[in-house]
């Protein structure tokens, strides 16, 4: 009998290695947001102290835009206005990583806390879970799983467009001051 002939059969041990596995999973997609939160928070902090400083009026990095008076001050201008709004999107696209995502359409179920906060009293909540079978379990969390996994994803993607565009920001606000 070669491997490809064996059907694989789920036993209660099976359910439980699984529901192991997908916790398993669901820690490890935590971390991972808990990581992408923190570098967000770390990008919005420096674009918005590059911004502070770029933009104070006794900065030393405050532009005068009535100094336009060479094709130098308007290059200068121009970089220094377009690092800024470069910067501007920075920060935004990191405070967007850091909203929470709570999906409020989803039926409550007994695993997201935003679910079970969906039910409406104690005792609700217990006499769903008392009815939940093992497969039942394993499979909300599956569910679970997958919509982490999917947020994780949205959080990294935020966060590296927001990384990229920092430094593209930061760079072009110092462009600003050496040409100046």
């Amino acid at each position: 009998m070669s491997a490809v002939d064996i059907e694989f059969v789920p036993t209660a041990d099976a359910v439980i290695d699984r529901t192991k596995f997908l916790w398993n999973q669901q820690r490890y997609l935590l971390e991972n947001i808990k990581l992408a939160d923190t570098k967000a928070g770390f990008v919005l902090t420096i674009s918005a102290a590059v911004l502070s400083a770029s933009l104070s009026p006794g900065g030393r990095l405050a532009f005068h835009l009535s100094k336009l008076d060479s094709v130098r001050g308007y290059v200068a201008t121009g970089l220094f206005v377009v690092g800024i709004a470069t910067l501007v999107t920075a920060l935004l696209f990191s405070a967007w990583s850091i909203k929470p995502r709570l999906r409020s359409h989803v039926k409550p179920s007994p695993v997201s806390w935003v679910n079970v906060a969906k039910y409406k009293t104690p005792e609700e909540f217990r006499q769903v879970n008392r009815e939940v079978t093992e497969q039942q379990a394993a499979d909300l969390l599956c569910d679970q799983v997958y919509w982490m996994a999917r947020i994780c994803v949205q959080k990294h993607m935020l966060i590296s467009t927001s990384i990229w565009m920092a430094l593209t920001g930061g760079l072009l606000v110092a462009a600003a001051i050496l040409v100046r």
